[in-house]
């Protein structure tokens, strides 16, 4: 090859680059025309603290902000006019945050119209403030609060306790098919090699995370929503995912697959913690937040005094978890993948007799399971609009006493037993307490184990006690 020619493809390499810059470049700049709407959405989620009663907020123009010093202004009216001739009060937030990167989302000062700018204590008090009001609000929204503003109804109003069945059984009914697809993943894998895989909790949360932190870099673009997260950021976050699944299955869980005693669960158990840390000291510990625009909601009966509503974040929950559902099932009936992972579920020895792969199929299989678990994350992350490090470790206990509860390795078990955990944790919330609805949980799973092991639909659950399957 001669000089000139690789010349001229050093030349031709550096203006690819270059066009590659400009474009970016470009991208960036008309992302900095507008405000970030996550430090639009941090700012607003500060009103709360100086005006309880804040209402008809708006972003005013970032000119604006900007000219006052700040990143962020937001104008909103407060309190409520005691008579016809007196109006709310006008009133102003605006925030200013650190510079670019990692500290996009940093409060760096804070001022209102009432207060002027806060010196540094009142702003270390609203960042605490504001940790606690945000971890208080996703326990609501777990409690199944979220869907409606409402006080419960009067017992001498049966009408009214109908309507707050209703919308209970809708609250359950998003979180149970979240629940559902994580449950599969734990009874996929049991159902080849009669080992339980702790680790998928950690896929659930890395779901979440990785979709939250690569949707708030979208954001950053002036892009975000349901569309940029179904059509940008779920196929990559899932396809890490199932990689990170296939390499669980191939270099822990095969070589330990004849292996006898606990080693399997206590690896897995090893994986989960190594999994929860990477990603704190990684990403840190702080919350990931995403903006989530399906907040409107359908009516579907009114009363005086009650409203059955069920909002767009629920419908698309249930139609994206129900739509893989339906898959999944058509998969494991029709596809070759079904019917070679049947038989090694049935006798994996006759299998590999038949020229079956086990390997293969357990890899495979492995790999769907980190899929499902962390699209169950990216379906909760849609739906809450936050996720964190150690979000993955309740989650995966419960779905894993779904799986337990409908027969572990039975698929239509797995399904049924998400339904129901969360139908039991939604209405225990909302009928009894919302702080023992995890202790109702659990305490299910030692009777199922007790009583019933081998769960509602299944055969051979019990091996879960005989880690030594033959």
């Amino acid at each position: 090859m001669t000089r000139t020619t690789l010349a001229q493809r050093r030349a031709k390499r550096a203006g690819v680059w270059l066009r590659f810059s400009a474009i970016w470049s470009l991208l960036l700049m008309l992302a900095a025309c507008g405000s970030d709407p996550e430090q639009v959405r941090l700012c607003r989620s500060l009103i709360g603290a100086f005006e309880p009663e804040a209402r008809a907020l708006q972003a005013l123009p970032p000119e604006v902000a900007q000219a006052a010093g700040y990143d962020v202004k937001i104008a909103f009216t407060a309190g409520a006019p005691r008579d016809a001739s007196s109006t709310p009060r006008e009133g102003w937030i605006a925030c200013r945050f650190a510079d670019g990167g990692a500290g996009r989302l940093t409060l760096a000062a804070v001022a209102t119209d009432r207060q002027g700018a806060l010196d540094a204590a009142a702003l270390f008090w609203l960042e605490k403030w504001r940790e606690i009001y945000a971890r208080q609000a996703v326990e609501a929204r777990h409690a199944g609060d979220y869907a409606f503003d409402a006080e419960r109804p009067r017992a001498d109003d049966p009408m009214l306790g109908v309507l707050y069945f209703a919308q209970q059984t809708i609250n359950a009914a998003a979180l149970g098919g979240v629940y559902a697809l994580l449950a599969l993943s734990f009874t996929l894998v049991y159902g080849l090699i009669g080992r339980i895989n702790f680790a998928f909790g950690e896929f659930y949360m890395l779901g979440a995370v990785l979709s939250g932190v690569w949707l708030a870099g979208l954001a950053t673009l002036g892009l975000g929503g349901w569309a940029a997260a179904l059509g940008i950021v779920l196929a990559p976050c899932l396809g890490a995912l199932a990689l990170g699944g296939w390499l669980t299955g191939r270099v822990v869980f095969q070589p330990l697959q004849s292996a006898r005693g606990h080693a399997p669960i206590i690896a897995a158990i090893g994986l989960s913690i190594a999994r929860q840390e990477g990603v704190r000291l990684l990403h840190g510990a702080r919350d990931v937040w995403v903006p989530v625009d399906l907040s409107g909601r359908i009516v579907l009966a009114a009363t005086q005094g009650f409203d059955v509503v069920a909002n767009w974040k629920q419908i698309g929950v249930v139609a994206l978890c129900g739509t893989v559902v339906l898959l999944l099932l058509a998969v494991l009936r029709w596809s070759r993948f079904g019917l070679v992972y049947r038989a090694c579920a049935d006798d994996a020895g006759a299998a590999v007799l038949l020229g079956v792969d086990s390997r293969r199929v357990l890899a495979l299989t492995f790999a769907l399971g980190g899929g499902l678990a962390g699209l169950a994350g990216f379906a909760l992350l849609q739906y809450y609009g936050v996720a964190n490090f150690f979000m993955g470790f309740l989650p995966g206990f419960k779905a894993l006493t779904a799986a337990i509860l409908g027969g572990i390795g039975s698929v239509p078990g797995a399904i049924l037993g998400g339904v129901l955990i969360a139908v039991l944790e939604i209405f225990w919330a909302g009928y009894l307490s919302a702080d023992y609805k995890d202790v109702a949980v659990f305490g299910l799973l030692a009777l199922v184990l007790i009583f019933r092991p081998s769960g509602l639909l299944g055969v051979e659950a019990a091996r879960i006690a005989q880690p030594d399957r033959a």
